[in-house]
């Protein structure tokens, strides 16, 4: 059985000096060109002091849906009290055009998480939109 010898040393041998070349040319391109690229930022508005007199965005409440959500998670389906397990149940015995826009009115410092269920129950029940109104 013969096995195959490479003729000599040198013939396995790759020259990396043209891919080395490549790669300083392209890190150069990138050091260079890095600084010139515009990132987007998101410019955010600056902070509000309390003792200011803010005007905030007047809404609608004539909605054939309003819900409110206080600071407790307590919950108002139309100034009448719910909760949050029977949300679906209330909402969908009120028998409101799905073309409507409800509006939920919440209290900041509310759980995200009661907004996120009551989002999720109007989606269930074919809405597609929601007006979100925050109170301080």
């Amino acid at each position: 059985m013969r096995f195959y010898q490479p003729a000599s040393e040198e013939a396995l041998e790759m020259n990396m000096t043209p891919l080395l070349d490549v790669l300083f040319v392209l890190l150069i391109l990138f050091i260079l060109v890095a600084p010139l690229l515009q990132i987007d930022r998101i410019a955010l508005a600056p902070a509000i002091k309390e003792n200011r007199n803010v005007k905030t965005a007047n809404y609608e409440t004539r909605s054939a849906l309003v819900i409110q959500v206080d600071q407790g998670g307590r919950i108002r389906v139309n100034q009448q009290p719910v909760e949050l397990n029977d949300l679906h149940q209330v909402i969908k015995a009120l028998k409101i055009d799905r073309q409507c826009t409800p509006i939920l009115i919440q209290d900041q410092r509310s759980e995200f998480g009661v907004y996120q269920t009551i989002k999720q129950h109007l989606e269930s029940l074919s809405f597609t939109q929601l007006d979100v109104v925050l109170q301080p």
